[in-house]
């Protein structure tokens, strides 16, 4: 057949359909897990046993079960689309070798016996699972070498001989948190923030940190993590907020290597009750007094009217102030305001 250019495996021996067959590449040549091989009319499945001897490329997506895969020097495998490992696969990348995986490569759940000898690349994105037993183990050797070109998720186990796994140490994240919220109480005052985590590996501490303006935070607090876990762990923290008006907040995740993450910045709005006072208001005469418990010398209070126009700066070197309105103020509504708080001012 013309899209079928060489026979690539042909069946030594065969045990049974269950436990599969072993299968050796005979040349060079292009495999299709649909069509198989035309020339010994075979098709490897998921539970044979592949020795590969040549370069061969398979179309498509592969998976292997509860067979398994040696590819021995000088051979090259490439597989096209997807390349799974499915539980309890054996798989041999030998030194001199090359596999490429030009999509995504899945090793799942309990596959523990994947040594890399030679090279391994991978366009797409690793994923090592964690399995319910000994979890997904890839061994690279002391002469392996794995690139990825996309994203790496392991929450399995990675074991590097020469440090050459590249594309994925960057890329692993300590923690995947399942939420994180911020909401203002005012009952008691407190910011209340709650996150939880579905995954933790080596997972270390938590630092929450706040900011008023979204791009300069500040540390508020540390909250022990949960070390390793792969099920839900909920967290809460709270602190007295001080302050009204819009506060950001975000969680750094820190791991027991020293590296962390940030996640996404949230925000939560608190009305404080003033903590400044007007009085006489109404206002019927030419003057007001302010009275600031909490006040700093040489801070300023900002007067506006209806049409939010600044009409005086007040200056308070007391804590207590008494503010002239002879000459500038007509009846009407006005606003004070001191930070984020404002208080409406009536002048009759």
């Amino acid at each position: 057949m013309r899209h079928i250019l060489f026979l690539l495996f042909c069946l030594l021996f065969y045990h049974n359909s269950i436990f599969g067959a072993t299968l050796y590449s005979r040349a060079d040549g292009t495999w299709s897990s649909v069509n198989g091989g035309s020339d010994c009319s075979c098709t490897p499945s998921q539970n044979d046993d592949l020795i590969i001897n040549h370069d061969i490329v398979i179309i498509g997506d592969f998976t292997v079960n509860t067979g398994s895969i040696t590819v021995n020097s000088p051979a090259i495998l490439t597989v096209t689309g997807n390349l799974t490992f499915d539980n309890n696969s054996v798989v041999v990348v030998n030194l001199g070798s090359t596999s490429k995986v030009d999509q995504d490569f899945l090793n799942k759940n309990n596959s523990s016996d994947v040594s890399i000898l030679g090279n391994l690349t991978i366009d797409g994105n690793f994923t090592n699972g964690e399995g319910s037993g000994v979890g997904a183990v890839l061994n690279v050797g002391l002469t392996g070498n794995i690139s990825i070109g996309g994203t790496c998720s392991n929450p399995g186990t990675v074991t590097d001989g020469t440090n050459s796994f590249q594309g994925c140490e960057n890329t692993i994240l300590p923690v995947e948190l399942l939420y994180f919220t911020a909401d203002y109480n005012r009952g008691s005052s407190l910011i209340e923030i709650e996150w939880g985590t579905v995954t933790e590996v080596n997972s270390d501490y938590f630092i929450i940190e706040r900011s008023v303006n979204g791009v300069d935070f500040d540390s508020l607090g540390y909250h022990p993590a949960a070390g390793n876990s792969h099920h839900t762990v909920k967290y809460s923290w709270s602190y007295p907020e001080t302050g009204s008006g819009r506060s950001y907040y975000r969680l750094k995740a820190v791991d027991r290597d020293g590296t962390f993450e940030y996640f996404d910045v949230i925000s939560t709005v608190s009305l404080l009750p003033n903590s400044f006072r007007v009085s006489p208001n109404p206002i019927q005469g030419d003057h007001f007094n302010i009275l600031k418990h909490n006040w700093s010398e040489g801070e300023l209070m900002y007067l506006y009217d209806s049409t939010g126009q600044l009409i005086k700066k007040i200056r308070m070197d007391h804590k207590q102030v008494k503010v002239e309105l002879t000459g500038f103020i007509i009846p009407g509504i006005y606003l004070l305001r001191s930070g984020m708080e404002i208080t409406k001012l009536i002048v009759q």
